[in-house]
């Protein structure tokens, strides 16, 4: 195997990502791929600057080929030859798919705080903090206003509202939080994710800098996500439209018209998020392109099955709608009315023991029980159970981090991190209803998820299997590249920006 931009270069030379796909490339070689394509071997890289193509003693001495030693009749293999440890290679498609970025051109991060005290489960403790904040003298509140990566930042306001801005957002995998968004309370406010929020938003978050091996590949929200929403190491945010009211879709120019002739189907922006969601929001697709997602984002398996594509499409909308907690794409007669999604009674989680709400008895661990006694598999808050919780939605991840874990240690006697400001420490002295009502929410979401992931596993392989809209189809089309001007953020202050195509 040989990428051909690199043929003959020295290691040193290539980047690292590039190397070590290389690397892989090099260890799953095989002389045939079963499709009889020519797969003669050749000189991935010359040695670098101190090494040479021959040992010392050989220099200036013509090199004599080895004698073919013939393989052995039993294993197939030379003497000497070691049993390969890897499977068949896969089909050679990844740089042939489109990124996502190729499709949602416009991205940035999300919201970055800098201060766990301006984000909390509860609206009413945001709303403690910052009377607490009110109230200082003022030689006290740079200190309350210090973030957790630098010093007290000067310039406080001198008397805060009295009414502070707080909007609710994405601030984890599926962990909704409100924030506090006055100014001197964010380090990176993104305003343009704020400009564009609507009733028809889909953000879609991805984690493009940092391997990401498990758990679904893309994240969906009606709110405006953190920046560190997927798995607390960055990532980005593709929000669906450039505006909020859905009428200028974020899609390189020519990509619908283009989808849409191809298949012979009428495509609109909510279609081709849908399809997004229902082939690559699943640990099938994590698991598919395990190696390649270790040095690189995501690329896109775009079918061009008609067929194929109206069955993604209607999976994908039931994806979204879970991701949303039931404020997107919604639809009655589907089966996916507005608000919290629900499971038939006998199968939903429920609790069977209510957590205590005193003081004393604010929990500080969860726990699973697998025990499939009377009440099923057992979630256990604290001195509370919650009844009916299967094993997958317990170990449910996202890029690795536990959702609901992850979740519960937001929400724990001592939640983690935020021990910088005063602020910090104000926060609830006991458990709530309304937190295990969230919690039944969380888990029924996760439930339905983790019922889909089978179908979405099958649909992958099958749109793998067939006609694939490659990189090179677009760009002969002209859609590829994306023209630098939607790559740009829509401008703020209200201006009109007209439709890219």
């Amino acid at each position: 195997m040989l990428l051909p931009q690199f043929l003959g270069a020295s290691a040193e030379r290539i980047p690292g990502a590039e190397l070590e796909l290389l690397f892989r490339e090099f260890l799953s070689w095989r002389p045939d791929d079963g499709r009889g394509g020519d797969r003669t071997a050749s000189v991935l890289l010359r040695r670098p600057r101190g090494g040479t193509d021959s040992e010392p003693s050989d220099r200036g001495q013509p090199r004599v080929p080895r004698p073919a030693v013939p393989p052995d009749e039993t294993t197939g293999r030379t003497p000497g030859e070691r049993p390969s440890a890897r499977p068949a290679p896969k089909p050679p498609e990844w740089r042939s798919l489109p990124t996502l970025d190729d499709l949602l051109p416009w991205h940035q991060p999300g919201v970055a705080a800098r201060r766990a005290w301006v984000c909390a489960p509860e609206e009413r403790t945001l709303r403690r903090r910052w009377q607490r904040l009110a109230s200082a003298p003022p030689g006290q509140r740079d200190l309350l206003l210090r973030t957790d990566e630098a010093p007290p930042r000067p310039g406080a306001p001198r008397r805060p509202a009295d009414s502070p801005a707080i909007s609710p957002v994405l601030h984890r995998a599926f962990d909704r939080r409100y924030l506090l968004t006055e100014e001197h309370c964010l380090d990176r406010p993104r305003p343009h994710l704020w400009q564009v929020a609507g009733p028809r938003q889909v953000y879609v978050v991805e984690q493009h800098a940092h391997p990401c091996t498990t758990g679904p590949g893309l994240l969906f929200s009606s709110l405006v996500p953190d920046a560190d929403c997927f798995n607390g190491r960055g990532g980005r945010v593709l929000p669906l439209y450039r505006d909020p009211e859905g009428g200028v879709p974020n899609l390189t120019p020519g990509l619908l018209p283009y989808l849409a002739d191809r298949l012979g189907l009428p495509v609109s922006p909510a279609d081709l998020v849908a399809y997004l969601a229902a082939v690559v929001a699943h640990p099938g697709y994590s698991a598919a392109f395990r190696d390649r997602l270790a040095v690189s984002g995501v690329r896109v398996p775009l079918t061009a099955d008609a067929r194929l594509w109206a069955e993604a499409v209607a999976l994908g909308r039931e994806v979204v709608w879970l991701h949303t907690f039931g404020q997107r794409f919604t639809d009655p007669e589907a089966g996916r009315p507005p608000g919290p999604p629900v499971l038939p009674e006998g199968e939903r989680p429920e609790v069977a023991v209510a957590v205590p709400d005193s003081p004393a008895a604010f929990p500080d661990r969860v726990r699973y029980d697998g025990d499939t006694g009377v009440g099923g598999h057992r979630l256990r808050v604290g001195g509370g159970v919650i009844a009916r919780v299967r094993p997958e939605v317990w170990r449910y991840d996202v890029g690795g981090v536990p959702v609901v874990r992850s979740w519960f240690g937001a929400r724990r006697r001592f939640p983690h991190g935020g021990r910088l400001s005063p602020l910090d420490r104000v926060r609830p002295d006991r458990w709530s209803p309304r937190r295990t009502g969230e919690l039944l929410e969380l888990l029924t979401v996760l439930t339905r998820l983790v019922r889909l992931e089978p179908r979405q596993a099958d649909l992958l392989g099958r749109v793998r299997g067939g006609p694939l809209v490659t990189v090179a189809d677009l760009t002969a089309a002209g859609v590829l590249p994306v023209p630098e001007g939607a790559r740009t953020p829509p401008p703020l202050d209200g201006q009109l920006e007209l439709p890219l195509d």
